[in-house]
């Protein structure tokens, strides 16, 4: 188990059902009926598939536990910590939040929940950190992660569970994917998943190296832009990720004006589809700056014409507003 990357030692399947199994594991875990009350902990940021999954565990009647972040993106882990108690039994936290890259205190927060209840479940969405950031294990029982952010096929992922967690089937029939997710596979998505863990794998410490001075070259080349530009990124966040905004006009303009120069950013999450960010609220940042706020993607492939070129689309941009 590289500190690098984790053992896939369950199958490979997409984040959303990898949460949908989560949910069964949970009731599992719980050896409780629903009406106990039993307690699960997870941040207000969480990707929405995580949400969604632990929305429907509500319904059932589990309480759910939602811990903000602060004005820079991370959650304070002593807030953490002030959330669990004795009856938590899950511990659900990203690894590097999706919008903004903030790194979360998921390893200290692990240990904290172990200590006081060692039966607890601990899952982690480390889609934004695999292979991009070393990857702690310890104490971890489920790891969700994503071929598509690596370079692979859009629709596969991973599930990692600890060695001996028993899981039940999300889907019975043929018996497939050691009868965890019945059905034909997806054979080339998980090769070119294989593939793309392999190729990023081998070349972990070089494009680390790379994605820092990237996103350094990107913030230096910002604040030489004449524009009132606003960094949501903290400074010690994922290098891959960068959250600014000109806090005037509206994010979906800057998108499509940038896409016309050849350049794609993002207005926040995929799944966000055009609402404002969930994420960038519970920060309680300003709304001119929510609605104006653009997600810029770096990658191993990125290069200092396309930083450049990003920076001459939004100088011209703004002229929009």
């Amino acid at each position: 188990q590289s500190n690098r990357a984790p053992v896939v030692e369950k199958q490979v399947w997409p984040g959303t059902p990898a949460g949908d199994l989560l949910a069964k594991e949970v009731r599992d875990a719980s050896g409780l009926s629903a009406d106990t009350k039993a307690r699960l902990t997870r941040e207000i940021i969480e990707h929405e598939a995580t949400l969604e999954t632990l929305a429907a565990l509500r319904d059932e009647g589990f309480e759910i536990t939602l811990v903000p972040p602060g004005r820079d993106g991370v959650v304070p882990l002593a807030s953490l910590v002030a959330a669990m108690r004795d009856d938590t039994i899950l511990l659900s936290i990203m690894a590097v939040n999706n919008e903004t890259g903030a790194v979360q205190p998921y390893v200290e927060a692990v240990r904290a929940l172990k200590a006081r209840n060692a039966r607890a479940l601990v899952h982690v969405d480390a889609v934004q950190a695999f292979l991009k950031l070393p990857l702690a294990l310890e104490g971890i029982d489920l790891v969700s992660v994503s071929a598509h952010k690596l370079g692979g096929l859009k629709g596969c992922g991973a599930l990692y569970a600890r060695r001996g967690l028993k899981l039940r089937p999300y889907l019975t029939g043929g018996g497939q994917e050691s009868g965890l997710r019945s059905g034909t596979e997806g054979m080339p998505a998980i090769a070119a998943f294989g593939a793309a863990c392999a190729v990023r794998h081998a070349v972990f410490d070089e494009n680390a190296a790379r994605l820092a001075q990237l996103r350094a070259n990107l913030l230096d080349r910002l604040a030489r832009l004449d524009l009132p530009c606003v960094v949501h990124s903290p400074q010690d966040g994922a290098p891959h990720i960068v959250n600014l905004s000109l806090c005037r006009g509206r994010s979906e303009v800057y998108v499509r004006a940038l896409s016309d120069c050849g350049v794609c950013v993002s207005g926040g999450s995929a799944c966000a589809r055009g609402k404002r960010s969930y994420v960038l609220s519970a920060m309680k940042l300003d709304s001119r700056a929510i609605d104006a706020a653009l997600r810029v993607s770096l990658c191993p492939e990125t290069t200092e014409d396309d930083l450049a070129a990003f920076c001459a689309a939004l100088r011209d941009a703004a002229d929009l507003f």
